[in-house]
């Protein structure tokens, strides 16, 4: 399964620096509680406890995260136990490893990717109201565009507008 142009362009420049994230826990650090992203974030250390993410959550190649996660998009490329609940997506690469319970209207896997839980996905498209003149939006449209003013640098600390 190829990933959305977005996602992959998104994962490329992740890869390549860490600038784009507000907060970033390398993969010395470890962190026990409750952590509190209000932007873009990259985690690579081992975190338990939870996750509150108002951007992208990326949990990196090598991390260990066992938590309870709410975010608005979240990437896995390291391992993640817990419960994980997504508003727009979540994105598992090659290399994840997801245990427990996974809420999200949209969900990737690359192959490779392991899963071992439950899957829930909740529809959030709406039809477009004819009177307003509006387009069908889906969690799928609000991610590419997302990312996409992410990657222009246009995005602001909230995401899911």
């Amino acid at each position: 399964m190829r990933a959305l142009p977005a996602v992959q362009e998104f994962l490329s420049a992740a890869q390549k620096t860490d600038t784009r994230f507000d907060t970033t826990l390398d993969a010395a650090s470890e962190v026990e509680g409750k952590l509190v992203c209000n932007g873009p974030a990259s985690i690579a250390g081992k975190v338990t406890g939870t996750i509150i993410a108002k951007g992208i959550l990326v949990i990196e190649k090598g991390a260990i995260v066992e938590a309870q996660i709410t975010a608005e998009q979240v990437i896995i490329h390291g391992h993640v136990d817990g419960k994980l609940t997504a508003n727009i997506s979540v994105y598992l690469t090659e290399c994840a490893v997801f245990k427990g319970e996974l809420h999200a209207p949209n969900v990737q896997m690359e192959k490779g990717a392991r899963f071992d839980g439950k899957s829930f996905m909740s529809g959030m498209v709406r039809a477009a109201d004819p009177d307003k003149d509006e387009s069908v939006t889906s969690p799928v449209h609000k991610l590419h565009d997302h990312l996409e003013e992410f990657m222009d640098g246009t995005a602001s600390a909230q995401s899911g507008k």
